[in-house]
C-alpha cells in the first residue's frame, strides 16, 4: 500500500530512534506520532508500523510512567542510533532540535538572560530586563529608577535569578486575587 525505499525507510526509523534519544521527557506513542506528523509529515500508519517492527526487534520498548505507556530507547537501539546517524540529514538533526529547543550539540538550549540599561532625558535610567531562548525573545520588561545604583542592583538581582522573577511576575499578572 505504503512504498518506500530501502533508504527513506532506514533514516525514518533513525529519526525515530533520534527523538527518543534527545526528548528531554518521556513520550507516548500519540506524541512522537504527533512531533513526527507535526514535523516530518510522515503518515500515522507508518509510523505506527516503524514503532511495531522496532518494539519487536528490541530497539524500543514501553514502559508505564505515572500511568501512561511511554517508549524507551533499549541499549541496541542507541547502538545502532549511534552507528547510522551518519545517515541522517542535518535538516532532519536541526528539525528535532528545533522541536525540542536543544543546540546544534543536543543539549537543552539555556535561556539567556539580558539586562542593560540607559539614561533618560530627565535624567532616570531605563533598565531593559529579557530572557531569550534560541534568539527569540520570550519576555521583555522596562522599569525606569531615579538612579544608575538602583538600576545595577534590580539588573545584578534579574542576571542572579531570572526564573524567580520571572515566575514572581507572571503570578501576579496571571492571579486573580486583588493585590490593591
Amino acid at each position: 500500500m505504503f512504498q518506500n525505499n530501502t533508504e527513506d525507510v532506514a533514516k525514518q526509523k533513525l529519526l525515530l530512534l533520534y527523538i527518543l534519544k534527545v526528548s528531554p521527557g518521556s513520550l507516548t506513542k500519540e506524541k512522537l506520532s504527533e512531533i513526527l506528523i507535526d514535523n516530518f509529515n510522515m503518515n500515522f500508519f507508518i509510523i505506527q508500523q516503524y514503532l511495531s517492527e522496532l518494539t519487536s526487534g528490541g530497539f524500543v520498548s514501553l514502559d508505564n510512567d505515572e500511568g501512561n505507556q511511554v517508549l524507551v530507547l533499549e541499549n541496541s537501539g542507541s547502538k545502532s542510533l549511534d552507528y547510522f546517524k551518519s545517515k541522517m540529514t542535518d535538516s532532519m538533526i536541526s528539525k528535532v532540535h528545533g522541536v525540542f529547543n536543544l543546540n546544534s550539540s543536543g543539549n537543552p538550549t539555556p535561556v539567556q538572560t539580558e539586562a542593560t540599561s540607559y539614561p533618560r532625558d530627565n535624567g532616570e535610567i531605563n533598565v531593559n530586563l529579557k530572557l531569550t531562548e534560541m534568539d527569540e525573545t520570550v519576555f521583555s520588561m522596562y522599569i525606569s529608577v531615579p538612579n544608575q545604583e538602583q538600576a545595577a542592583v534590580l539588573m545584578e538581582k534579574w542576571e542572579k535569578s531570572p526564573d524567580y522573577y520571572y515566575k514572581s511576575i507572571i503570578e501576579l499578572f496571571i492571579d486573580n486575587k486583588p493585590t490593591i
